[in-house]
């Protein structure tokens, strides 16, 4: 009895590899090469402990194309700036999708109503486009904008100064900083440093990266999430925070709300919202409640994506002193009148723009761009791409890609200045893609580089930067995450003026 069990039990298991040896070959037919994935768990053990640079080794053997499998699907891998530009410009159509297993657990948190998360549908373009219509009439380089800007600043600047020479960290700073712009911008409220708000919400946007990056063994392993008590701990303070902190001021708007009085970009969100509803009326494109998502959009990428590139930026200041010099020697020649930077003359300031430009390349601050997804049978460097399949886009990759930037490990500013010390211009170079590309292009773009660039601007025509007097020398490692920040570090700053 015992013999025939053994022998039946083997049968099922020749059967099983059969049909899964069978069916991955079929799948991967005509797809871009890559390893074999072994059962159940496809290529995982070969992702290492910090991608993309531990996925280096699969691109040297494959190319720059290739493909990844997971227990929910196979990942094909873009690592030129060539290929990227075919999947985010050429065929962006094809490519603007967003695989929902890779986003968990942000789909559960913005309840597939936000943009970033999304997937391709009506009610996505909808929300885009009411999200650039808010952002074009109170966000983006207004006056009124940059005046709120400045004054957030100048507290900002206060506070530094009040350190007196002292050693001390950055990063609250700035994340202070840049959450107080964005809620004034976004709420019309604005908080002292120390209020237990500026905590909360520097919280909630580091708890949503930490369960991004636990959700990425949980969406390979979806049963594993109810095992761990501090995941969903986390989870739930998160949806709660959501709920009553955004939800809250959401439903204060509506009821403080008067149509054609617009005090913020959430005023100006409802205004989008009632003003596109009326043209798509017989479409799916959700209700107002739907607003908190995209307050929370912008927010949330306005504090990740400012607060880490400034972060970086103060780090790379104090690293490389004769940049920070070359800098200050500009803010000086342009205001030698006594006038201070502003976003509106960001063109007189080229060497400053073209630093940006290259810590945004040369940290790695953007590893991966968020995945996207076929939604329909495609092509990749003449390899087929199945409708439904991930494609991830490897920044890093390509902004250190030695065939398109000469030495491309060194620090050189000048890579973003022409032949006549004039800035080039964010999307000059194909090769450089820090927001992405086409459709799916990051909405705040416009806000960010304004708020990086007045920040770095104003603090260095105030302060000089310095490693701390007898301190260790911070190292560029950065921490692994879908937003790189650098490795803890301390700083001085010595007053200029």
């Amino acid at each position: 009895m015992i013999f025939e069990l053994v022998v039946v039990a083997v049968a099922v298991l020749l059967v099983w590899l059969s049909w899964f040896l069978l069916s991955t070959n079929y799948e991967r037919s005509r797809m871009p090469p890559g390893p074999y994935p072994l059962p159940f768990i496809g290529n995982v053990h070969q992702l290492g402990r910090d991608p993309p640079f531990t996925l280096e080794h699969l691109r040297k053997k494959y190319g720059d194309v290739y493909t990844f499998s997971t227990p929910v699907g196979n990942f094909v891998v873009v690592n030129s700036a060539k290929l990227a530009r075919d999947l985010l410009v050429t065929k962006k159509d094809d490519f603007a999708g967003r695989p929902k297993t890779s986003f968990f657990p942000m789909t559960e948190i913005f309840m597939n109503k936000d943009i970033p998360s999304s997937d391709y549908s009506p009610s996505l373009l909808f929300r885009r486009k009411i999200v650039k219509s808010a952002l074009r009439l109170f966000g983006e380089g207004t006056k009124v904008t940059e005046e709120k800007v400045t004054r957030d600043i100048k507290s900002f600047l206060q506070r530094i100064e009040e350190t007196n020479g002292e050693a001390f960290s950055i990063h609250d700073h700035i994340s202070a900083l840049i959450i107080n712009m964005l809620c004034e911008r976004v709420l019309s409220t604005r908080y002292p440093v120390n209020d237990i708000t500026i905590k909360k919400l520097a919280d909630f946007g580091r708890n949503i990266l930490l369960l991004g990056k636990q959700g990425t063994i949980f969406q390979f392993f979806p049963f594993l999430k109810y095992l761990s008590k501090d995941f969903m701990s986390t989870f739930k303070d998160v949806i709660q925070t959501r709920d009553e902190f955004f939800g809250g001021h959401l439903k204060s708007h509506r009821q403080t709300y008067e149509k054609g009085i617009i005090r913020d970009i959430t005023d100006a969100l409802l205004l989008a919202y009632d003003n596109e509803k009326d043209k798509h009326r017989n479409k799916d494109v959700g209700t107002s409640d739907d607003v908190m998502f995209l307050m929370l959009n912008v927010i949330l990428a306005g504090t990740d994506t400012s607060t880490t590139v400034l972060t970086w930026f103060m780090l790379y200041m104090i690293l490389y002193k004769d940049t920070q010099e070359k800098i200050q020697k500009e803010i000086d020649k342009v205001t030698a009148n006594g006038s201070s930077p502003t976003w509106r003359d960001a063109e007189n300031y080229p060497y400053l723009l073209a630093t940006i430009c290259e810590i945004m390349r040369h940290s790695a601050f953007v590893p991966f761009l968020p995945p996207h997804k076929a939604i329909r049978n495609t092509t990749i460097a003449g390899y087929r791409i199945p409708k439904d399949t991930a494609v991830l886009v490897n920044l890093w990759r390509i902004h250190t890609d030695p065939n398109e930037w000469k030495d491309s490990e060194s620090f050189k500013p000048e890579r973003f200045l022409d032949q006549n010390d004039k800035f080039i211009g964010w999307e000059a170079r194909p090769d450089f893609i820090p927001f992405g590309a086409g459709v799916r292009v990051c909405i705040g773009t416009v806000m960010a580089k304004q708020e990086v660039f007045t920040v770095a601007a104003k603090l260095l025509q105030r302060f000089t930067l310095d490693v701390p007097e007898g301190g260790p020398t911070p190292s560029l490692e950065g921490e692994s995450n879908a937003i790189r920040a650098p490795k803890h570090y301390t700083l001085t700053a010595k007053k200029r003026l």
